[in-house]
C-alpha cells in the first residue's frame, strides 16, 4: 500500500487522505508521509492545507514531516525555512531531524551551521546526530573535525558514541582516537572493543599497538587478542 501513496497524491490528493483515515495508526502514519512528501516536493503550500485539515495527534506530526521531507529533496535551505513557521513541539522536531539528514548528505557543512542555531537543545541534539551519521559515512575526517569543534557535554558524548559506531566496521583506524573518549565507562568499553575487533581484523599489529594505550583492563585486552589470533588459525 505504501508504494501507491505517491502516485495517488499525484492523482487525487484528497482521495487519499481520506483513504488513510480508514488504515491503522502505524500504517496510517506511514501512509501519510508518503503522501505528503510526494505533496511537499510539488506544492508545499497546497500540502500544508491539507495538513490542517487533519486532526492533532500522531497523524498530523507525519503529515508535517513529510511534507519537510519532500521539500528537502529539492531544497534542504528551503526545508528549514519552513520548519521555522511550523508550531514548535513535536511536529517541529522531528522535521528537524528529517531536513538534517537530507542535507547532510549533499551538504554537510550547512546542514550543521543550520543545526547549531537551534534553540531547543534536545532537538539540536537529535539533529547533530543526524548529521554526524550521514557525514562520518561520507567524509570521516571532516565529520571528525567538526565533532570536536562540538562543546563539551552530552551532544559531543553523543555524537563521539554516533561516530564511533558509524565508521569502525570500514574505517577502525579514525574510530580509534575516539572510542576512548566516550565519557560513560560501560559505552566506551563496548566502543573500544568494537572497534579493536574490526581493526585486529585488518591490521593486528597497529591494533594491538593501540589497544595497549586504551582504558580497558589488561584481561579485557588479552581476550581481544586471543579471540583475534584464534580466526588466524
Amino acid at each position: 500500500m505504501q508504494n501507491l501513496a505517491a502516485p495517488w497524491a499525484d492523482a487525487d490528493p484528497a482521495s487519499a487522505l481520506a483513504y488513510a483515515q480508514t488504515m491503522s495508526a502505524n500504517s496510517q502514519n506511514s501512509f501519510l508521509s508518503s503522501i505528503a512528501s510526494k505533496l511537499g516536493a510539488t506544492d508545499p503550500t497546497k500540502a500544508l492545507q491539507y495538513a490542517y485539515q487533519l486532526p492533532d495527534g500522531s497523524g498530523r506530526n507525519s503529515f508535517m514531516s513529510g511534507i519537510v521531507s519532500g521539500i528537502a529533496q529539492n531544497s534542504p535551505q528551503a526545508a528549514a525555512e519552513f520548519i521555522n513557521k511550523l508550531p514548535a513541539g513535536a511536529t517541529q522536531n522531528g522535521a528537524v531531524g528529517n531536513v538534517a539528514s537530507i542535507w547532510a548528505g549533499s551538504d554537510p557543512q550547512s546542514a550543521a551551521n543550520w543545526v547549531s542555531t537551534l534553540a531547543d537543545p534536545e532537538t539540536r541534539g537529535n539533529a547533530t546526530m543526524n548529521i554526524i551519521s550521514q557525514w562520518a559515512n561520507n567524509d570521516p575526517t571532516a565529520a571528525a573535525k567538526w565533532m570536536a569543534g562540538l562543546p563539551a557535554g552530552e551532544t559531543q558524548n553523543r555524537a563521539l558514541q554516533t561516530y564511533v559506531n558509524q565508521i569502525s566496521y570500514q574505517y577502525p583506524e579514525l574510530a580509534a582516537p575516539w572510542a576512548d573518549k566516550v565519557a560513560d565507562p560501560n559505552q566506551r568499553n563496548n566502543a573500544i572493543q568494537n572497534v579493536a575487533r574490526n581493526w585486529l581484523n585488518n591490521d593486528p599489529a597497529a591494533a594491538a599497538a593501540w589497544l595497549q594505550t586504551t582504558s580497558l583492563s589488561d584481561e579485557q585486552k588479552q581476550q581481544l587478542l586471543k579471540s583475534a589470533a584464534a580466526n588466524y588459525r
